[in-house]
């Protein structure tokens, strides 16, 4: 899957709010964060990680002894800020469920400020209900990228 979402701020501005842990707060608070997220530099890279609570109900009734509790944690490798871009490397430990989220993001100069490019793969290692897991998990991934982009259109205009 891939999202794309349009900024009216620099790349520079989009990568502090995205590294920011005051609005990492407030972005789990808003959309099924748990716990406290991290930020951490090591080595010029920037580590953001935040654990989340994925809608088991939202998964076919069948899948849902594959999910366990529903808790991932994303942890984003950002590297160093280049010519008006940046990107990031994306991974979701999923617990106990038998999928395998791996990505990347992509921030780019626009004529009109910036684009946040996020792709993502979701592989399932469960023969026969793969794909009923799959599908639901990727659907509420893509709504849940998509939230937050928009989340965090409105925290630069603030």
């Amino acid at each position: 899957m891939e999202i794309t979402h349009s900024y009216a701020a620099s790349p520079k501005q989009l990568f502090e709010v995205l590294t920011s842990l005051e609005f990492l707060e407030e972005r789990g608070r808003r959309y099924g964060g748990v716990g406290e997220p991290s930020v951490s530099k090591e080595d010029g890279t920037v580590i953001v990680t935040a654990t989340r609570q994925i809608p088991v109900d939202k998964v076919p009734r069948m899948a849902r002894h594959y999910l366990g509790d529903g808790r991932l944690t994303q942890t984003d490798r950002w590297g160093a800020l280049h010519d008006e871009s940046v990107k990031a490397t994306l991974s979701i430990d999923p617990g106990k469920m038998p999928v395998q989220v791996s990505g990347d993001h992509e921030i780019r100069a626009t004529p009109e400020g910036c684009q946040h490019i996020t792709k993502v793969d979701v592989k399932v290692k469960v023969p026969l209900v793969g794909g009923a897991i799959a599908g639901p998990v990727s659907s509420q991934l893509e709504k849940l990228l998509t939230a937050e982009m928009r989340f965090a259109e409105t925290w630069l205009a603030r």
